[in-house]
């Protein structure tokens, strides 16, 4: 398969997961939370692509998620391209079962971003219950979000999409 229509793939597919994470999930909500599918695309890529997909797919899908965002431009960009950076360095060293690394690096990565999105956003500006906001807001969003890592991962990295090509 040539590398152009596999970049094409992975650039759909990406696109057309930040749509149902910004279009479909708000009406599938889970606890009153939605699943981060953009943490997924940069696990994903990061975790089969190495530091430099990983990088780059943070960038890009951090800009794009600022764009749609009604926070602080660049918080997701630099977010998504140091999760990018760290999950395929880790990668490439150490681990060899792909689909495992996608979700723990999932739950950590969706784990640590609201929690730093909580402290940024509420906690610094006197909101602090703390606890209530892990409880109902951060590990919902984590767990519903590690439940589509996996799939999401096979339907980004698998090549056999694109046999028919």
């Amino acid at each position: 398969m040539s590398s152009a229509i596999k970049y094409t793939y992975i650039v759909l597919v990406s696109a057309l997961l930040i749509i149902l994470q910004v279009s479909v999930f708000p009406h599938l909500q889970f606890l009153g939370n939605i699943p981060l599918l953009s943490i997924v695309i940069v696990v994903s890529l990061s975790v089969s692509g190495g530091i430099v997909a990983g990088s780059t797919s943070g960038i890009i899908v951090g800009v794009v998620m600022d764009i749609l965002s009604s926070r602080t431009f660049g918080t997701h960009t630099l977010l998504y391209m140091v999760i990018g950076l760290l999950c395929g360095t880790f990668c490439r060293r150490f681990f060899e079962r792909k689909k495992v690394v996608v979700l723990i690096f999932t739950l950590v990565t969706t784990f640590v971003v609201e929690f730093l999105t909580y402290i940024f956003s509420f906690y610094m500006f006197g909101n602090r219950q703390i606890f209530v906001a892990l409880w109902h807001i951060i590990l919902p969003e984590t767990f519903y979000t590690a439940v589509l890592a996996v799939p999401c991962y096979v339907i980004i990295t698998k090549e056999w999409w694109l046999k028919w090509v």
